[in-house]
Order: C-alpha cells, then structure tokens, then sequence
C-alpha cells in the first residue's frame, strides 16, 4: 500500500486520503501549504495558457528544456531572488541548472542532490518522447507579477512501444510575485508506473541548501480539480548567514585535466544567505591523493560578505609530479554560518604526462561498484558519455576502453563527438566503431581500437558508449573523487548523468600529445625555436649552459659571436636543443637582419615587422628616396609591425631605418612599383 509521507493527526485519528482537507508545516523558514479542501486554502481555478503561451521546446524522457526561461520579475524563494527557472520533463521547476531529476525521484527536503532549489509539482517518471506521444508544455508571463509552466496530456514512460502510456496528465504551476506564493493545480492524472521500493512520485518544495522544505504527496496521486498552495512566511525569523565554496575550478566544479606540474586552484566563495555575513570567513583549500595523504594545503580568510555577493579566491599552486586522480577540497568556516551542510566541495583534478602517450581518465585503479543499463525501448540511442577537455593541443586519440561488468548478447558502439555545437554540446562525429555482442568480454575492460586515430586540435570532446540493447551492463564507481562530467543519452536526446555527482563511468581514452619539436631555426644572427606555446629560456653553450637572464622570448637575437641552445618547457616537457652556433656576428648583419619587409616592391601598403627590439618604449621611422631625402608617410604601429602607406610615393627605392630611445635598431631597404 502506497502512503501520503506527511502524516495528520485528528484527535488520535491518522488519515491518508486525499479527499480530506490537507495542509502542512511550517518548516524551518516558515513556509506553510494548504489544498483546495482546507478552509481558507486556495480555490481550484484553471488558467489554460495553451493558446497564449509559448512552447517549452527540448523537453524528451529524463532530460530538461536545453535553456532556462524568464520569470519577467524578481520572484522571491525562501532568501532569495531569482529572474529564471529550468523546466523538467519529469514534472519539476527549478531554480538553478539541473539538467536531469528521474527516477528514483529524492524525498523532500534532501541535501545535496540535483533537486535542490525545486518546485516539484508532479515529479514523476513522465515524457515527451514518443511517436505520437501528445506532450506539450508552455510558459506564460505577465512580466508583472504572475507567472505559469503548464504540462499538457504528458503520459508516463513505458518501456514497451510507443514508450508511453495511454493515460496523460495535466497540471501547472503559477508563481505570484505579489505574495511570493507557488500554486500547483492539476486537472487530469494519470496513475503512477509503480518501482518496488523506489520514490514514483513526490510532491513538494525544497530550498537552495536542500535541507529545508515541504513534501505533500509521495507514491500517491492526488484528486483531478485540486490546487496546492504554498504561502510565504508573513515574518520571516530566520537569518540565514551562508557561506560556500560556490564551485571549485570551474561553474559546476567539474573534473579537469593537467599537466603534471604547477596546477592553478580557484574557488568561488558565495553567500548564499539572506543576512550579511560580518564575521571572518575561514576558507582551507587541501589537495590529497587517492590514499587520502595530504600533498598541498592553503589558507585564506574573507572579513564579510554581502547577501548574494561573492568573491574568486585563488590559492597557491600545487606542484603534482605524479599522473593519476585528486581530490581538491575547499572549506568554509564561519562562526554565524548557519548552514553548516555546503561548507565542503569536493572536485576532481586528473593529472597527465603530457610529455609521452597517456590515458585520459575520471576513474581510479580501483574497479567499478556499480553498472547502469539503459532499457528505452527504441534503437541503439541509449547510452552514457564523459566529456573531456585536454590541456595541451593537438592530442591524437588512439584508442578506448570501457569496463562491461555484464552482457547478455548486448554489444555497443564506441563514438567520439566534437563539442562544436551550440554552447559546447555534442556536435560532429568524429569517430563509430561498432562492437558486436560476441566480441564483449564480461566484468572486464574492454578496448577499442581506432581505425584512424582522431586528432583533436582545440575545444573538448565527447566519448560515448552507446548500448546495442538492454542486456550490457556498463561498470561506474562511487569512490571519490567524481568529475561530473557523465551525461546520460536517452532516446538520442542528452543530460546530466542523474548520478552525475556521486559516480563517474569506467572509461579510459588512450591519447597520444604533441611532445616537444626542439628545432631551432637561423636567420642571419636571430635564432627561432619552433615549438608553438611552449616557454623558452636560452642558454650560452660556451658557458656550462649558463641562462641568459631576460632571453625568454620564441625568437633571441644572439648578442655576440658564440654558442647557444634553448630550453623548451611544454605542459611539463622539458628538453633542451642542440647548440646553434652564431659566427657572423656584426653591427650591420644585426641592423639589417633584424626586420622584415613585405610586400617588397609594394604599390600601396608595405609592412615592417621587426624581430628584436631594446625596450617596449614606442618605435619611429625614418624614410630616405634615393638622394638621401628624407620622405613623409603615413604608417602606424602594431606590436611588432609598422604598416606604412606608400600609396603617393613615386615609384624608385627607399631607405628606412626603425629607432628606439633615439638609437637605430634595424635598417632595410624596399621598392615601390
């Protein structure tokens, strides 16, 4: 027998239906309900905005429109306010950016999970996809003070054809921003898919902090004509002081790759609260191994912080030699924080060798504790992907592998897509190799290789396991620390992984990066080494290799006669290249091979670029015809380059020269056509 969660207590009597007057809380902030049935509650009154809203488009099974949509106000949630809501498939409005809330669907309120910051008006195993399937949503707004999401004839999810079933469900909710209330009404329902042991439906509100809120309905479905209101605290006693590490590294916190070296450390700390925090805010950044041992640690400490305001606070570096998976931990402390429960986050940071081939990874030695199959019931579009964003370019990927921990006749097919559409989402396929059944070898890795390997030169890239059926077990891990960088593909269409915080895929992706090119390049006595976006440091070969201070630069201008060599620093790399041996050093070689002229002859516009310079201080012409006249043009600097137009010039030769600080630094020579 399935049971309302809030339970009500008349005169000794616990009642569980529906049909009686219902109302609840208040809970922590002074948020309170009442039904339609409950004296003073809300009156049941259909607002159908099918006709004049606009459609919610994206939405598909497990998955949320790809944009978030505006209120039109300032619509004010337990201490905060907010201009934007996400719309969920699975019946649910939040006020943040998941992507995903599905089934087993959390109680309310639960910390630190996606289905913080919800409205869960019908949060259940509901979709759009389908033939035929009648879903539709709108939005609607008075850009005043009211504002409504309606879900129209939604069907459950089935998994046999047509994927949905034959009873829909239509309800919405209505935000008012006079009185700051949340109105659910429903006008038809559909009986629920019924999971033993699992959350099919749960009705209510939650805060930002997921530790505050208000369940009404769970696993039972309440009467068609019916509304649910929530009301705004008149008085609001609650101050809620809340510092949190907001997001490590990235918005999302999400895994990163480096190389083996100096890692930057990054935190946004944020008061999430509605009172100003006055007291210090303590904050210890720690960085660990998988063995938990301690390798770096930092301090900071803020004085206050503003209601909403936040600030970046950067950490000295920490210097990983040895490739393999971090965890980066930031934590708050403050003595008025009221909100103890997001004081820690916890990201993942996945260092490389970047100097030799090496294996892209968010999974640890340890193997997989947990499996997912998908089972939507149409084609070969179901499956789980990990994003990756290499830190060195261009990276060429070899091969891949994926931990089966069970198949029965399943096999799969291994696809990389390029992250080149619309706001870094899957785009081009890049490479498909299919996998058959026979081929899969059960409760171990499997590897996939190339055909021809896929060079990736900027951006990110997808790797997806798509599965040939339900019957392949893909491997997950629980075992900190988790990238969040797992999406789940569901009827082709993409989301979060709804674990996406608590478990990575067991994927591997062997890759193989630039490495080092330290060939160096000689043109009259500047040398140039010819690794793009390493860092250089030359050296005097005729001196025990000693550093030359100041020469840093791709290009080195040799200040004598001699010997020299560079030492390349790429992602790590370190190499140093042969000895390159300068013997026609000379005032005039220096002036005249220091500058660059092209076109040469010219008919209107000709540049100067310069290779060497004494200082950044401003850099003059000065032009002679042939009689040694000197000549006026109009030319401009940029950088390294002067662009002079030559336009009212007659035609003849002309010599220039560059000057700096009042000394000549590069003479030359060209003809104008």
């Amino acid at each position: 027998m399935k049971k309302l969660f809030t339970l009500f207590v008349f005169t000794g009597l616990i009642s569980f239906t529906p049909l009686f007057a219902l109302s609840g809380g208040p809970d922590a902030y002074g948020y309170v309900w009442k039904d339609s049935n409950e004296p003073g509650g809300p009156v049941y009154n259909w607002i159908d905005i099918s006709t004049i809203g606009l459609p919610i488009t994206g939405l598909a099974d497990d998955n949320s429109a790809p944009m978030q949509y505006n209120i039109g106000f300032n619509f004010h949630y337990y201490w905060s306010d907010y201009t934007k809501v996400k719309v969920g498939s699975n019946g649910w409005v939040s006020f943040d950016n998941p992507s995903n809330i599905a089934s087993c669907f959390p109680s309310l309120p639960t910390a630190g999970g996606p289905a913080d910051n919800i409205l869960a008006a019908f949060m259940t195993d509901l979709t759009f996809f389908g033939g035929g399937n009648p879903a539709q949503a709108f939005y609607w707004t008075n850009f005043t003070d009211s504002f409504i999401v309606q879900y129209s004839n939604v069907p459950h999810w089935m998994a046999a054809a047509p994927n949905y079933t034959a009873g829909t469900t239509t309800f919405q909710i209505i935000l008012c921003g006079s009185d700051s209330s949340i109105t659910f009404q429903y006008q038809t329902l559909n009986t629920l898919n019924d999971i033993a042991g699992c959350n099919d439906l749960v009705i209510g509100i939650e805060n930002l902090t997921g530790n505050i809120g208000l369940q009404c309905y769970v696993d039972l479905v309440p009467p068609a004509n019916y509304a649910i209101k929530f009301y705004y605290p008149p008085v609001v006693t609650l101050q809620v002081p809340d510092a949190t590490p907001f997001w490590n590294q990235n918005v999302g916190s999400k895994g990163v790759i480096v190389p083996a070296g100096s890692i930057s450390l990054a935190t946004n700390i944020k008061n999430v609260g509605n009172a100003t925090i006055s007291s210090p805010i303590a904050i210890n950044a720690q960085v660990r191994d998988l063995a938990f041992v301690l390798l770096h640690q930092d301090n900071d400490t803020l004085a206050s912080l503003n209601t909403g305001a936040f600030t970046i606070v950067n950490f000295l570096p920490a210097y990983l030699t040895v490739p393999g998976q971090y965890s980066y931990q930031v934590s708050t402390n403050c003595a008025t924080d009221i909100n103890p429960a997001n004081n820690i986050k916890l990201s993942e940071i996945e260092v490389i060798n970047a100097c030799s081939p090496t294996v892209f990874t968010y999974h640890t030695p340890n193997l997989p504790d947990q499996q997912v199959s998908w089972n939507s019931g149409i084609g070969n579009d179901d499956g789980i992907g990990v994003f990756y964003k290499p830190p060195v370019y261009p990276i060429l990927i070899d091969s891949l592998e994926f931990f089966v921990q069970n198949a029965l006749g399943d096999g799969y097919t291994a696809t990389i897509f390029a992250n080149d559409a619309p706001f870094g989402a899957p785009g081009t396929i890049l490479s498909s190799t299919v996998v058959p059944g026979a081929s899969v070898i059960t409760a171990s890795w499997n590897s996939v290789d190339l055909l021809t390997p896929v060079q990736i030169d900027s951006g990110g890239f997808y790797v997806v396991f798509f599965q040939a059926g339900p019957n392949i077990f893909l491997g997950l891990e629980t075992a900190a620390p988790i990238s969040r960088n797992t999406y789940e593909i569901l009827d082709g269409s993409w989301s979060e992984y709804r674990e996406n915080s608590n478990q990575d895929a067991a994927f591997k992706v062997h890759i193989t990066p630039p490495g080092l090119d330290n060939s160096t390049s000689v043109v009259g006595i500047t040398i140039t080494a010819n690794q793009a976006g390493a860092t250089y440091q030359w050296l005097d070969c005729n001196n025990s290799y000693a550093v030359i201070p100041g020469a840093t630069a791709q290009n080195f201008m040799a200040p004598a006669n001699g010997s020299y060599a560079v030492q390349l620093n790429f992602a790590g790399c370190l190499d140093t290249s042969a000895c390159v041996v300068i013997n026609n050093f000379s005032i005039e070689n220096w002036l005249l091979n220091n500058a660059i002229v092209f076109p040469n002859p010219a008919e209107s516009i000709v540049n100067i670029q310069f290779i060497y310079a004494v200082s950044n201080d401003p850099v003059y012409l000065q032009l002679t015809d042939v009689a040694g006249k000197n000549i006026a043009v109009p030319y401009q600097m940029n950088l390294d380059n002067l662009q002079l137009n030559v336009e009212a010039l007659s035609s003849g030769i002309y010599t220039y020269q560059l000057i700096q600080n009042g000394n000549i630094f590069a003479v030359g020579k060209f003809v104008k056509q």
